[in-house]
């Protein structure tokens, strides 16, 4: 079991959650299972697959305080790369429950998780088009285009739709999320949950309702976030 894994099982325990490990003989021979199935105290269930982001050299050297220090790369990139293998895990279950993503960060990268890497990797990209006169000559004004959501969606209502929402277990420090690392050496947690408006098996966040759980839904332009209403 992974560090994330067990992160969570405490956390789901500590919250008064059921937290069951999914056996892999429950499907098909050869098919990946989620990792848990939560129990909450109303009976109902949440199939949850755990992901957790390591530290890549790069990222490494800036933790240790080597290298640049700056870190580039497009927001939610290996969140992207792991949205559509989870959504099979979930799938294969061939359960009606919500399914769940969790991510959990240890690296110094917010590019990985915070609400606009969640944002982008679920409805795309943002980009701005620049449209191109031919007879402009040098020094001629650049006009920009609208802002438009591009490349990149992995969510929408034909595609990973197993996956009812993303959520990132962060660490506190004086009940403030922060960075993995600065949350001390017994850090406490919380669950930021960004819901997927094209799920096919919607969370009612109602059901999941802690100090410790905050819910967000996009915004109606698809531009941010904003709270859930319970």
């Amino acid at each position: 079991m992974t560090e994330s894994e067990e992160l969570f099982g405490r956390f789901g325990k500590s919250q008064g959650w059921r937290v069951q490990r999914i056996d892999e003989r429950s499907v098909a021979q050869g098919s990946k299972v989620p990792d848990f199935l939560v129990r909450l105290a109303d009976g109902s269930g949440i199939v949850v697959e755990v992901k957790q982001f390591d530290p890549n050299p790069e990222e490494r050297e800036a933790a240790q305080g080597r290298g640049s220090g700056v870190l580039g790369g497009k927001p939610g990139q290996r969140l992207r790369q792991v949205i559509t293998k989870a959504n099979k895990q979930l799938k294969a279950l061939g359960r009606s429950d919500p399914g769940m993503v969790i991510l959990y960060n240890r690296t110094p990268c917010s590019l990985h998780d915070d609400p606009y890497a969640i944002l982008t990797a679920m409805r795309g990209m943002d980009v701005v088009r620049v449209p191109l006169d031919p007879s402009a000559g040098p020094g001629s004004l650049v006009r920009f285009g609208s802002y438009e959501q591009g490349p990149g969606a992995k969510l929408n209502p034909d595609r990973n739709t197993s996956v009812s929402c993303i959520a990132v277990l962060r660490e506190l420090f004086d009940g403030v999320p922060v960075p993995f690392g600065l949350g001390g050496p017994e850090p406490e947690h919380d669950l930021a949950v960004y819901h997927n408006p094209f799920a096919k098996h919607p969370l009612d966040p109602s059901r999941l309702v802690s100090s410790r759980v905050t819910h967000y839904q996009m915004k109606e332009d698809r531009s941010s976030w904003k709270p859930h209403p319970m």
